[in-house]
């Protein structure tokens, strides 16, 4: 497809908590994954996630991949499925995607 690495995320509201939105929760989830997967400092919190580009994506969507290729030294695609492998988003989405080059 157009977007092979791209990993989309459909939200269910079960995962809501408190005080805390969907994204935020997300958020966390993904950023506490990438630090276990790549080490801490591997990328700024605030950035981690973003709402999809298009309806087709999911709810939101992350080029957290894409933009880890240089300083990982690795393809976007393999640094999504490794991301995607740690992730343990039971409860808040649907199992998330990788598409396109890189994006989850």
């Amino acid at each position: 497809g157009r977007w092979p690495g791209l990993v989309m995320m459909t939200t269910t509201t079960a995962g809501v908590v408190g005080d805390g939105t969907v994204k935020d929760l997300l958020s966390a989830k993904v950023f506490d994954a990438l630090e276990r997967v790549f080490g801490e400092g591997t990328w700024d919190q605030s950035a981690v996630l973003q709402a999809a580009t298009k309806p087709e994506f999911g709810d939101y969507q992350s080029n957290v991949p894409m933009n880890l290729k240089k300083k990982l030294g690795k393809a976007p695609r393999d640094i999504a499925k490794e991301l995607v492998e740690a992730l343990d988003l039971r409860g808040l989405c649907d199992e998330p995607q990788i598409a396109g080059p890189g994006f989850i």
